[in-house]
């Protein structure tokens, strides 16, 4: 009897044709348990060098994002009872509704699944501590936590930092996997050679050093998963292997939106690794439409109020907002450049690249016409690998992919570029180099002299980025030490100047001498001064100029400052804060000349305490006062109506309104009592 002609390739025929080097009889050590090429082996040594690389980064506390995502965000707080919240809710969602405005970043953030973990942490290590201080003495602290808060959050952040590296070194195990098990089967050098580029790369600081971006962390753990249980279905039709395979890509999903490329991506890897045709490549992905119909469904639940009416064009997230179209295409396609270029040489890192950092180019700038062969070229090749069954069609194809969702080709994501967002296509990168580093070593001979110059290689390359990377995560320690050391390297970033001001004060503030804390002010509003010079619509840096201005005892100036951000942005959270306490020192000013008998110096500094404070009736009513006593009794009259209109129970200033309408209609009698 003929036997059946079986569909597809069997597992042990799956790199046929990919071009991959051939095994070597030194594969065949794999099965030792001590071998450099046994899973368990590889898997040891990225795991301490994982934990030597980021080790220094346990004792940070929080920094950019981490404040929004994680420390102010309510639903954290709440532990276990927050996590529905969070599922339903934009990831800022908390945040805005502090800062009292709608989401302007377009078509929100839902990321829901790395900021459960966070909540899920926070039920684990205990609520937050409350702070128990009355309004008065929080105001008098500078309106800062309480040094109970701040050491809970940072143990609590210290914590969080080391999930973090537990996880980032999991994630790589976890694609080691993928490529022992699918891309490169019959070869145990080159998974273990990338993912240890993987590993040790200094542009996945930020993304391991910063607590906020575990979303990406979980997002790539999960997407290898799902490849994984993917093609075990595949090979065993097994039904549960499929319902994993389901459940992981809903988790991918659900931690950032690169699952979505998995739509080419996994009947690719099909089509590569299995020989299977298109059509049945993307056959067998019709059971992932669930997750991903679900997703879509979250997403568009929690984007209610992503994109609220009211909020107003803003060059910090919509970064060509102000480019012209050709300058807006040329921008894009020069700084998808820039990403391959930190993959080469990481070097300087910064934790932003926004306005106005990443200049806008037009079609004269020549890395525009760099950037456009290098990709075309690349996407040739991409074509040529298809049709070849070749392994690095793989490998580019997910650098292409994921570069094309954080790109601004397809999307606005809100900023022009940024290191985290290249750690899904990084690892397309490091698949790539270590096929091309072991195929060209592989042509020395004999076999082991070629593996130990490749080993020497690997070896000089983790010394130098140990360098980078551990030096580096010094930065992130939290804001301050981020944004003062950025500010060399992203010197014409408005969120990073004005950050780098804001740090300055918050270390002035700390400051015993007082020589050295007036610099520091001085400092701060030069950083501000700078920001607002490229963004005259960063309402931030009106508000903290002001502040610092404030603190070096120029309170008009600060008050016109913060006039600026209420022009630019009326319900800015802090608002009430710095105008309250402007507003008494004003108040305390009046009081002083009114005793003194200075009625019109008295006049003047109660109206600048109104300014600040229009609703409060005291200062209405003391202002009535003055101006009665410099016999200004229109102005008066005026006064004490504002001051009843807000305290209608107050019997003087009744008492003297009456009075001021009589000496208004009767001037020559008019004499105050």
């Amino acid at each position: 009897m003929a036997k059946k002609q079986k569909t597809g390739a069997q597992p042990n025929e799956a790199i046929t044709n990919t071009a991959t080097p051939k095994s070597t009889p030194a594969d065949k050590a794999q099965q030792e348990p001590l071998s450099l090429l046994s899973f368990k082996v590889q898997a040891v040594i990225i795991a301490v060098i994982g934990i030597i690389f980021y080790f220094n980064s346990f004792s940070n506390e929080y920094a950019l994002d981490d404040r929004p995502i994680v420390v102010q965000n309510e639903y954290v707080k709440q532990g276990f009872a927050g996590i529905p919240k969070i599922l339903t809710s934009d990831a800022f969602e908390s945040y805005f509704q502090q800062q009292n405005s709608g989401n302007a970043l377009a078509g929100g953030r839902y990321r829901p699944f790395s900021i459960v973990t966070f909540a899920i942490e926070q039920q684990l290590l205990g609520k937050p501590v409350a702070d128990t201080r009355d309004e008065k003495t929080k105001m008098n602290e500078g309106n800062l936590p309480s040094p109970e808060e701040t050491a809970k959050t940072n143990f609590d952040m210290h914590v969080r930092h080391v999930v973090n590296v537990l996880l980032y070194i999991g994630s790589i195990l976890v694609l080691l996997t993928l490529l022992r098990k699918i891309v490169f089967p019959e070869n145990r050098i080159i998974p273990f050679v990338a993912c240890l580029l993987f590993l040790i790369h200094p542009i996945h600081t930020e993304v391991v050093s910063n607590v906020k971006s575990r979303d990406e962390i979980l997002s790539l753990m999960f997407i290898g998963l799902t490849f994984i249980y993917t093609f075990k279905y595949r090979d065993d039709n097994n039904k549960k292997d499929l319902y994993k395979a389901l459940g992981c890509y809903f988790i991918a999903l659900l931690s950032k939106e690169y699952g979505i490329a998995l739509v080419f991506l996994l009947p690719l890897s099909l089509y590569l690794f299995r020989k299977d045709t298109i059509a049945d490549a993307f056959k067998r992905f019709i059971p992932f439409l669930i997750p991903l119909g679900l997703y879509f469904i979250f997403r568009l639940g929690s984007e209610k109020n992503a994109n609220a009416a009211g909020v107003p064009d803003d060059i910090m997230n919509i970064p060509y907002l102000f480019a012209t179209p050709v300058q807006k295409i040329a921008s894009i396609i020069s700084v998808l450049f820039k990403y391959f270029e930190l993959l080469v040489f990481p070097h300087p890192l910064s934790s932003d690249y926004s306005y106005r950092q990443i200049p806008y180019r037009d079609f004269s700038y020549p890395g525009f016409w760099i950037s456009l062969a290098f990709y075309g070229a690349l996407v040739f090749a991409l074509i040529q690998t298809f049709l070849k069954r070749h392994v690095l069609c793989f490998a580019i194809a997910i650098y292409l992919f994921n570069l094309g969702l954080i790109g601004n080709i397809l999307v606005d994501i809100g900023a022009p570029m940024g290191e985290r967002l290249i750690y899904h296509s990084s690892f397309g990168f490091a698949i790539a180099l270590a096929w091309l580093l072991y195929y060209a070593f592989d042509k020395i001979k004999p076999f082991k002299s070629g593996m130990v110059m490749l080993g020497v290689v690997v070896v000089a390359l983790t010394g130098l980025c140990a360098f980078k990377t551990i030096d580096r995560n010094k930065d992130w320690k939290n804001d301050r030490t981020l944004f003062l050391h950025d500010v060399n390297n992203s010197p014409n970033s408005v969120l990073i100047l004005g950050n780098a001001g804001s740090a300055s004060i918050d270390i002035a503030d700390s400051e015993k001498d007082s020589v050295k804390k007036n610099e520091l002010y001085r400092q701060a509003i030069k950083y501000f001064d700078k920001a607002l010079s490229i963004n005259n619509r960063f309402a931030n840096g009106y508000e903290n100029r002001g502040v610092a201005y404030y603190k070096l005892g120029f309170t008009d100036i600060a008050v016109a400052n913060w006039d600026s951000t209420r022009l630019i942005h009326p319900g800015h959270p802090e608002l009430p804060y710095v105008y309250s306490i402007a507003s008494n020192y004003y108040y305390r000013d009046g009081l002083k000349y009114g005793k003194s008998g200075q009625h019109e110096l008295a006049i003047e500094a109660f109206r600048k305490a109104a300014h600040c404070k229009p609703m409060e009736p005291d200062i209405w009513y003391n202002l009535g006062f003055a101006n009665m006593m410099g016999k200004h009794y229109e102005a008066a009259v005026n006064a004490f109506q504002n001051s009843l209109r807000f305290n209608s129970k107050n019997p003087n200033a009744r008492k003297y309104l009456e009075q001021c309408k009589g000496f208004i209609a009767q001037p020559q009698t008019a004499q105050p009592q």
